[in-house]
């Protein structure tokens, strides 16, 4: 497959690559975020809560995931995948951070770049430098395991 092809498809029926990226992407949030749901399932007192977070686990959270794997494996292509559910390991642990981190970051570069106000710039630039550094810190550790892995081969 060449590049254009990877890029827009080569037809209709295939994935370019912003669609298995987007695909693979959704479905890796999910899956570090369920330990964070099962977590939270195991503390919640209320049972409507725990109702709302079984439904949202259950009904939700995994079967959005199964999808998204089988249309990355018809595609011939590698999912993402779960991890055994039960007792969290540091490895999912310092997976959540990152994405939390991750996504911490998006949201300060977005509202960076919306605000005009230079103490506000001045004051969100800080931030978004010192959890660069946290970002560096996470992927240092995570390297130091062994615990990196690289997105969908296409």
């Amino acid at each position: 497959m060449n590049i254009k092809d990877m890029v827009m498809g080569s037809s209709p029926v295939d994935l370019n690559w912003n669609s298995a990226s987007a695909l693979w992407n959704v479905a890796h949030y999910k899956i570090v975020g369920l330990p964070m749901m099962d977590f939270y399932l195991d503390k919640a007192e209320d049972a409507s809560l725990k109702a709302m977070l079984s439904y949202g686990i259950d009904k939700v959270l995994i079967p959005h995931v199964e999808r998204i794997q089988n249309m990355l494996k018809e595609k011939g292509l590698e999912t993402p995948s779960f991890y055994q559910r039960g007792k969290i390991d540091d490895h999912q642990i310092s997976r959540c951070v990152r994405e939390i981190v991750k996504h911490g970051l998006l949201n300060e570069m977005t509202a960076l770049s919306n605000v005009s106000d230079n103490n506000v710039r001045n004051l969100l630039s800080d931030i978004i430098k010192d959890d660069m550094a946290q970002m560096s810190g996470i992927i240092q550790y995570k390297k130091s395991k062994n615990w990196l892995f690289d997105p969908p081969s296409i």
